[in-house]
C-alpha cells in the first residue's frame, strides 16, 4: 500500500462515495480544501498521501458579486473545512440535514443596458422617416450618432454574413461588415449594403410572428372567439345536467315524505327565468356542430420513433431549438406560453410561440405549449393560436409544471389533481384548434407514492373522443420536482396499458372499421426523463412507448440527437463545443439583434446555456466502461487545454468571458446571476 499515489487514494476515494462520475486518475485533481480524508485502501500511506477533501458545491454564489465563485488554490485561502470527515457536510443544517441550494434566484434583477451615450430613431437607423419628426426624443443625425457609437466589435457582421441584411441597420456593433464607405473619414458618406436576393430568400424565416394589431385587438376583445363562446356555453349547459341528474340521483335515495316537500317548495311552472330559451339553445349547438372540428378532421401528428426536445422554460429559445434540430432533433416545442398573457395580448408572451423555419424543414414538426388553470381561457387561447399562427403541428397542454407560482394557479401539474376539469379543457382546446391537434404533458401525479396517471391516460384515450393524439408522461411526481431518477417503470405500465386498450380497439368491430377509414388518429405515448445517453433513448423505446422526450440531456449536450442517430457516444472537442456556443451566439444575434439591446439579451441567455452544458464531462476522461449519467457529478479533473478549462467551469464569470469571444466585451453595467441557485440535479426548475 505504500506505493500509492496521491491519483490511487483520491480514486479510491471517489469510488466509495456514491454520485461521483469516475474519473480516469490521470486526470484527477487535489481538492482546493485541506480536511484530511483517508480511504480503508489507503490507512497505510495517509501520511505521505496529499489530503483531499469532497467536491465543493457546484456553484456556490457569492451574494455580494455577479458570479458564482469557487476557492482559488493559488490565491486567497480556502474556507475553513467542516469538522467532519466529509467536507459535503458543510452545507449540512444543525442536525446534519443537507440544506442545499436549489430552486430559482427569483429576485435576480437584469440590467440589460442597451445604448450608451446619444441614442439613435429606430427608424433611422433603417432609413425610414420617423412618425414622430422632431419630436422624437432620439436623434436623427447618423453622423453624430457614429461619432459617440463604441468601436465595432468585428469587421464582419454574422447576421449580414447569414441573412443579406442586418436589421439593426446603423445601431449594428458589426456596422462594418454592411456599409459602403466611399470617403473613411467622412461617415454622411456612408451607405448601408442590403444584398437583395439573400435577404428575399431569408424573409420568411420566423414563423408565427402576430402583430401588434392582432395583440392589440385581443387586449381591447375586438378579436372575436366565436368556437370559445359556442363550446363554453355546451359546456355549461353540460355542467347543469349534470346537477340535475346528481340532484335526480340524490332524491332516489330520500325518504318518501322528503320527496313530498321537496315537490311542494318547487317553484311553480309559470315562473320566468333570465336562461336561454330552447330556441337559443338549438341555434347555438347548429352552430356548434358546424363551427368546431372532428378528431378524424385533423392533421395527424405521427411521433412514433421521433426525438423529442423537450419544452424548456428560458432555456428552449429560438436559437437553442436550431441547435437540437441541426444535431438531428425531430420534434420540437416552444417554451410554456401562459393563456391568460396571451388573451390579454402581452406582447412577450406573443413572442414564445414564434419558430424559425429550420424547425419545420425536413420533416420537422413544431408545437406550441400553453398552461392555464381556467377551462375559458385554454380553449381561447387554443382558439387564438389557431387563427393567428399559420406554422404551429401541435398545441400542447401542460399538466406537469410543478413551479409553485404555476401550480397555486391551478395550472400545471394541479390540474392532475382535477382530472375532469382537465378532460374538459383537453376536449375543449381540440374543438376549437381547427386542424391542429392537441396533446398533453403531464407527471406521475402529485405525491410520491400515489400515482394517477395511468388511470389519467385511460380517461383521455376514452373521454375526450379522439380528440388528444398524444400524452407525454414525465416519469415524476410533483412533489418530486427533479430530485430522483425518473420511474420508467410506472412509465413502462402506462405503456402496457396504452397497447392492450389499442389491442382491444382494433378487436372491435366498430373502432376496427374506424380505425381503417381513419376516423380516429391514435394516441400516441411518449416517455420523458433522465434520457442523456443513446442507451438510455433505446431503453426508453423498449418500455413500448412510442417515442421519448429529451428535455435536460439536451441542454447538457445538445449533440445528444446525432448519438441516438449514430448509435454511439460522441466526445465533442473543445473547439466543436466552442463551435456549438458560436452558432447559438450567430443565432441570438439573427433573433434578438446585433444592435447592442440584441447582444446583451443573446449573452444572457447563452450565459443560461452555459449554466447546463459545463456539466458536460468528455467521455475520453471518464473510466474506461463507465456510463455517462447526468445525475453525476464530477470531481474535480485537469482539463487539457485551456478551452476545455472554461467550457468545463462551474464559475459563471467563465461562462461570461466565453461569450466575450463572439459578442465583445460586457458594457457597463451588464450583469448576470444564473436562473438556479444549484447546478446540480436536485435544484433545476426547467419545464413540465
Amino acid at each position: 500500500m505504500s506505493d500509492q499515489t496521491e491519483a490511487d487514494v483520491l480514486a479510491e476515494y471517489y469510488k466509495s462515495k456514491p454520485g461521483y462520475a469516475r474519473i480516469k486518475k490521470e486526470y484527477l485533481l487535489p481538492r482546493p480544501e485541506s480536511t484530511p480524508v483517508t480511504t480503508p485502501a489507503a490507512d497505510a500511506a495517509a501520511a505521505a498521501a496529499a489530503t483531499v477533501t469532497a467536491p465543493e458545491d457546484a456553484s456556490e454564489r457569492d451574494s455580494t458579486k455577479n458570479y458564482v465563485t469557487h476557492p482559488d488554490p493559488a490565491g486567497s485561502p480556502a474556507p475553513a473545512p467542516a469538522p467532519a470527515s466529509d467536507a459535503r457536510d458543510a452545507r449540512d443544517g444543525p442536525n446534519g440535514n443537507k440544506k442545499r441550494k436549489r430552486g430559482q434566484n427569483k429576485n435576480r434583477k437584469f440590467n440589460n443596458p442597451g445604448e450608451s451615450g446619444i441614442k439613435l430613431c429606430s427608424n433611422t437607423a433603417l432609413n425610414k422617416p420617423c412618425p414622430f419628426g422632431t419630436s422624437c426624443k432620439f436623434t436623427h443625425s447618423i453622423p453624430t450618432y457614429l461619432a459617440s457609437k463604441p468601436p465595432d466589435i468585428s469587421s464582419t457582421c454574422p447576421v449580414f454574413t447569414s441573412t443579406g441584411r442586418c436589421d439593426a441597420g446603423w445601431k449594428c456593433r458589426f456596422l462594418s461588415g454592411h456599409v459602403e464607405k466611399p470617403v473613411e473619414d467622412d461617415s454622411s458618406t456612408w451607405k448601408l449594403v442590403v444584398d437583395e436576393e439573400r435577404a428575399r430568400a431569408h424573409e420568411g424565416d420566423y414563423l408565427n410572428v402576430v402583430g401588434r394589431d392582432a395583440q392589440k385587438a385581443l387586449r381591447t376583445h375586438q378579436m372575436k372567439l366565436p368556437k370559445s363562446e359556442v363550446y363554453m356555453t355546451e359546456l355549461e349547459k353540460e355542467i347543469e345536467e349534470a346537477k340535475r341528474a346528481d340532484a335526480a340521483r340524490a332524491k332516489i335515495n330520500q325518504p318518501e315524505n322528503a320527496i313530498i316537500d321537496d315537490v311542494q317548495q318547487q317553484p311553480s311552472s309559470t315562473t320566468t327565468t333570465n336562461g336561454p330559451t330552447p330556441t337559443d339553445l338549438a341555434d347555438q349547438r347548429a352552430t356548434y356542430l358546424e363551427s368546431r372540428y372532428r378528431p378524424q378532421e385533423k392533421h395527424r401528428l405521427t411521433l412514433s420513433g421521433a426525438k423529442i426536445l423537450a419544452p424548456l422554460t428560458t432555456v428552449g429559445n429560438i436559437p437553442f431549438r436550431r441547435i437540437c434540430k441541426s444535431f438531428g432533433a425531430d420534434v420540437t416545442v416552444s417554451e410554456m406560453g401562459l393563456s391568460a398573457p396571451l388573451l390579454q395580448g402581452h406582447q412577450p408572451e406573443w413572442a414564445l410561440p414564434r419558430a424559425h423555419t429550420t424547425e419545420r424543414t425536413g420533416g420537422g414538426r413544431y408545437g406550441v405549449q400553453i398552461a392555464g388553470g381556467k377551462i375559458r381561457n385554454n380553449v381561447q387561447a387554443a382558439e387564438a393560436l389557431s387563427t393567428l399562427c399559420n406554422d404551429i403541428d401541435f398545441i400542447d397542454l401542460n399538466s406537469g409544471c410543478p413551479i409553485d407560482l404555476v401550480y397555486h394557479q391551478g395550472a400545471g401539474s394541479a390540474l392532475l389533481d382535477t382530472p375532469l376539469k382537465l378532460l374538459r379543457m383537453a376536449r375543449g382546446m381540440s374543438q376549437v384548434s381547427a386542424q391542429i391537434p392537441i396533446t398533453v404533458k403531464i407527471r406521475t401525479g402529485t405525491k410520491d407514492g400515489h400515482p394517477t396517471a395511468l388511470n389519467l391516460i385511460k380517461r383521455l384515450r376514452e373521454e375526450t373522443l379522439g380528440g388528444v393524439q398524444a400524452v407525454t408522461l414525465h416519469g415524476r411526481s410533483r412533489q418530486q420536482r427533479y430530485t430522483r431518477s425518473a420511474d420508467w417503470d410506472y412509465i413502462k405500465s402506462c405503456a402496457e396499458m396504452v397497447a392492450a386498450a389499442r389491442a382491444a380497439e382494433a378487436a372491435s368491430d366498430i373502432r376496427g372499421l374506424e380505425a381503417e377509414e381513419g376516423e380516429f388518429a391514435p394516441m400516441a405515448f411518449v416517455g420523458n426523463g433522465d434520457i442523456y445517453t443513446f442507451e438510455d433513448w433505446h431503453n426508453a423505446l423498449g418500455t413500448g412507448v412510442d417515442a421519448a422526450m429529451i428535455a435536460r440531456g439536451a441542454l447538457i449536450k445538445p449533440w445528444i440527437f446525432e448519438e441516438i442517430e449514430k448509435g454511439q457516444h460522441i466526445d465533442k472537442t473543445p473547439t466543436q463545443r466552442l463551435d456549438v456556443l458560436r452558432d447559438f451566439a450567430n443565432y441570438g444575434l439573427e433573433y434578438w439583434g446585433a444592435d447592442a439591446h440584441g447582444i446583451a439579451t443573446t449573452r444572457r441567455f447563452l450565459c443560461e446555456s452555459m449554466s447546463f452544458m459545463h456539466r458536460y464531462i468528455p467521455v475520453s476522461v471518464l473510466e474506461e466502461g463507465w456510463k455517462p449519467s447526468m445525475r453525476e457529478r464530477a470531481p474535480r479533473w485537469k482539463a487539457r487545454d485551456g478551452v476545455e478549462e472554461m467550457l468545463g467551469s462551474g464559475n459563471c464569470g467563465d461562462w461570461v468571458k466565453l461569450s466575450e469571444m463572439f459578442l465583445g466585451p460586457v458594457g457597463e453595467g451588464w450583469e448576470f446571476v444564473p436562473k438556479h441557485k444549484s447546478n446540480s440535479v436536485e435544484g433545476e426548475e426547467a419545464q413540465g
